[in-house]
């Protein structure tokens, strides 16, 4: 792997159609991955937080990117050029059976959140994918409190969810006024409570 590289939120690793070059571990941060359909319209295809190799399904199969890839939060990834990737899977077992195990985990997390989207309330989906971001990457304010900055919009978010904006929207409040979140200038502010403590910020 190469040196860890530190990137703003809002950076684009890589775009659909883009020939494959170089894959990224997450070490750090959010990464979101979406893709737009002929006539642009963007779909939220999945959320990749610390531990996992963007790029590697387009590498084995050799094909283009699927798939945009953009952080939704400050990030430190460790890029590997394509090459050295495939020389690694002819050479090392160890990193054969990682990629087996990271594309095993993609499978059995899209089954589960299959079962959420059937068998959960849109409340408890966003409180799930707030703490799923707030894990990936928060910093303490000076009253205790934890701040996140995230790139995701409010359909996107739905997307995740799979609800509406305008129920994302009505949820987001509802959590406001229980004060279990508050929005401050483009961050989200967990406050001392019970979402902080979900998200293991307040251990």
């Amino acid at each position: 792997m190469g040196t860890p590289q530190s990137i703003p939120a809002g950076a684009v690793l890589f775009r659909q159609s883009d020939a494959v070059r170089t894959l990224y571990l997450v070490t750090a941060g959010c990464v979101k991955l979406t893709c737009s359909d002929e006539a642009g319209r963007e779909t939220l295809v999945a959320l990749r937080l610390p531990g996992w190799l963007l790029g590697v399904a387009a590498a084995i199969v050799e094909l283009p990117h699927p798939v945009t890839a953009e952080s939704i939060a400050p990030c430190e990834v460790r890029p590997i050029s394509v090459d050295g990737f495939r020389a690694l899977q002819q050479t090392n077992l160890a990193v054969v059976q990682w990629v087996q195990r990271m594309q095993s985990r993609e499978a059995y997390e899209q089954v589960s959140q299959l079962g959420l989207l059937g068998g959960s309330d849109a409340t408890l989906r966003l409180e799930r994918l707030l703490v799923k971001l707030a894990q990936a990457g928060h910093a303490r304010r000076s009253d205790g409190s934890h701040q996140l900055t995230t790139h995701l919009r409010h359909d996107e978010i739905a997307q995740a969810i799979g609800s509406t904006r305008e129920t994302v929207s009505r949820l987001l409040s509802r959590l406001e006024r229980k004060g279990d979140l508050r929005r401050e200038s483009g961050w989200l502010i967990f406050p001392k409570g019970r979402l902080a403590q979900a998200s293991g910020l307040d251990d």
